[in-house]
């Protein structure tokens, strides 16, 4: 086993991938990660192995268990984030799925759902700066930080399920 720190963000997933696919054509076979930075590699044969990662908050069975009839291996990363594995000969596999119209669909709702909580939180803050009650204040603002976040996230996933659609 060898482990290599790797450092990424979700604006490098294509790096993220080319990097672990480097890795694969050297022997080094991903086996999994720790705290989703630290790879951990088995020694193998060099082998095409095209990585695929993915940004699944909400995993759907139907989802995980058709790339599991397509030979797609798992590995996950984080919470959220995911490492699909296929091994291949000629042509790089892709992953496309008729259920991502699916996951868009709730993506697109929550992210309706996600604003109209973050404009809520933000007049409510208002109303509350306006009081003078400031502690409250940064309380709600907080909280509309963090409902911001989760809104990126699902804005990202929303635009990689649609540029694997393009491809």
């Amino acid at each position: 086993m060898k482990g290599c720190w790797k450092f990424w963000t979700m604006f490098q997933l294509g790096s993220l991938e080319n990097w672990l696919e480097a890795m694969a054509q050297k022997g080094l076979i991903l086996v999994g990660t720790r705290y989703g930075i630290r790879f951990m590699f088995k020694q193998e044969k060099p082998n095409k192995i095209c990585y695929i990662v993915d940004y699944r908050g909400y995993l759907l069975d139907g989802y995980m268990s058709e790339l599991a009839r397509s030979n797609w291996t798992m590995i996950k990363l984080s919470k959220y984030w995911i490492v699909w594995y296929k091994p291949y000969a000629d042509v790089r596999p892709t992953i496309k799925t008729m259920l991502d119209e699916e996951v868009l669909a709730a993506v697109k709702r929550t992210i309706a759902i996600q604003l109209v909580l973050i404009v809520c939180c933000l007049l409510f803050g208002l109303y509350l700066s306006s009081q003078e009650n400031y502690g409250l204040f940064v309380g709600i603002f907080v909280i509309a930080l963090a409902m911001t976040y989760r809104l990126l996230r699902l804005l990202l996933y929303r635009a990689m399920v649609e540029v694997r659609n393009e491809l």
